[in-house]
């Protein structure tokens, strides 16, 4: 009896202390949950915040590789875009842990389960960043190298161009070379024409100043005086220099008895031609109708000198100085003239009717 009754009273201390261990467990375990509940959680909070920092690299990362080249931008790409994927996976499993465990807070293998999964999820990042952080180090390198071969193609092009540009500017400078040969070929052969033109041009208007002066002759010598200046002033206008055409201008109209335009054109032709004996000549007989012996006399002696075999002209002074009262002079002229032309007949008749001792011989 005494033992029943011992036994009763320490049954409610074994059911208290049951009940106080049982309280304790579950407070452990709750504790435990909520332990791991929110190691879940830190867990997640900082894959969300590697998360966001990779997308963020993903972004820098992925603009610097596509400002430098296709190709490192290519290779980064495929890298970033497993990386990403990775992150979104592991979110999606925290996601499902964090549900699991507000569902199942007293399920430890899931606890365990994720806890596996965070430590993969860790070890994918970790080489995922490895692999980046590799990529990374060959950037610079790979840049450079690729800068160095541009630099290098740059430095030959510049080269070849510089080459280039040497021999355009000796091809150049050899035909600007033969262009001002060309063009002083050119102008030379131009100077040459012009040159032939102007002396065809001169001989055209000599020839037909020659033919305008042979018909005023003709016209002349039948004494038609006054058609035969207009033939010699159209040869004149063709060739206004001409001694002779001169001669013949003055000669005429010396017969004209155009005293004054006569002198001038004769005077004209003996500037031309200082020493134009017929110029001379037709001075002196121009002279002579004016009465003016002397002058005449000196034009005559001034033909002579020029042409000592001038017979006329030794005739045409032996009559200005037979005018002139000397006549011993004047003979001696005459007789000269009829000894260089023993057919001049007109000096041959003087020197008889001087013989016969006629006064107006």
């Amino acid at each position: 009896m005494s033992e029943e009754m011992k036994n009763d009273e320490l049954a409610p201390q074994e059911e208290a202390k049951s009940e106080e261990e049982s309280t304790s467990e579950k407070k452990e375990e709750n504790q435990q949950e909520q332990s791991v509940a929110n190691e879940a959680n830190a867990v997640s909070s900082q894959l969300e915040k590697i998360s966001g920092d990779m997308l963020s690299m993903d972004g820098k990362i992925s603009s610097a590789i596509n400002s430098q080249t296709d190709k490192i931008s290519d290779s980064l790409s495929k890298p970033l875009e497993e990386l990403g994927s990775s992150v979104k996976e592991m979110i999606i499993r925290l996601d499902a842990i964090n549900e699991t465990i507000s569902v199942l807070p007293e399920t430890n293998d899931h606890i365990k389960s994720s806890q596996t999964s965070i430590a993969d999820a860790n070890a994918v990042v970790s080489e995922k960043l490895d692999k980046l952080q590799s990529l990374l180090e060959k950037i610079p390198s790979e840049i450079n190298v690729q800068m160095e071969d541009q630099t290098k193609k740059v430095s030959e092009i510049l080269d070849e161009l510089t080459r280039n540009n040497e021999k355009t500017a000796e091809k150049f400078d050899l035909f600007l070379s033969n262009l001002n040969e060309t063009v002083k070929k050119v102008a030379d052969i131009s100077e040459f024409e012009k040159s032939m033109n102007d002396k065809r041009e001169a001989e055209f208007k000599m020839v037909q100043a020659k033919i305008y002066n042979e018909r005023g002759m003709v016209l002349f010598y039948r004494g038609i005086f006054a058609s035969a200046i207009k033939y010699f002033e159209k040869a004149k206008e063709l060739d206004e220099n001409s001694p002779e055409i001169l001669n013949n201008v003055g000669h005429t109209l010396m017969k004209l008895k155009d005293y004054q335009k006569a002198e001038e054109a004769l005077k004209k032709a003996i500037e031309l031609f200082p020493d134009f004996s017929e110029a001379y000549n037709n001075l002196g007989l121009m002279y002579m109708d004016n009465s003016n012996y002397e002058l005449a006399a000196e034009k005559f002696t001034k033909a002579i000198e020029v042409y000592s075999d001038f017979s006329d002209a030794y005739f045409n002074l032996g009559n200005a100085l037979f005018s002139l009262k000397k006549r011993e002079e004047a003979v001696k002229n005459w007789e000269k003239a009829v000894e260089l032309n023993p057919f001049f007949e007109e000096a041959k008749e003087k020197l008889n009717l001087y013989k016969k001792g006629d006064i107006n011989a």
